[in-house]
């Protein structure tokens, strides 16, 4: 029995490596895939940003400062709410003669 035991022992500690061995192979081949789905989630976020940069959008200065002037030209006040002329000051009063109303 002495054989046989040994045989038996051998063969056990063979399957116990070869179980870890492949526990290992599939944590091995999960990091894998771990590493290389944040690899193309930093590439896609990179181009984004790439794309976003090549394309970015610049305020029309000259148009806004051309339009001013063609309003000012016109005899448009600096303000669009009031006209030139401003605010009617009897426009302010509430009605009352009271401190808050005029």
């Amino acid at each position: 029995m002495g054989i046989e035991t040994a045989i038996l022992g051998a063969a056990l500690v063979g399957a116990g490596v070869s179980v870890y061995s492949g526990n290992q192979q599939k944590k091995e081949a999960r990091n894998a895939a771990n590493q290389a789905q944040a690899n193309a989630n930093k590439q896609a976020k990179q181009a984004e940003q790439d794309m976003n940069r090549a394309n970015q959008r610049q305020a029309d200065i000259a148009g806004a400062l051309g339009a001013a002037g063609a309003a000012n030209n016109a005899g448009i006040g600096s303000t669009m709410l009031t006209g030139p002329q401003g605010v009617a000051q009897d426009a302010l009063t509430l009605g009352k003669n009271t401190l808050l109303g005029g």
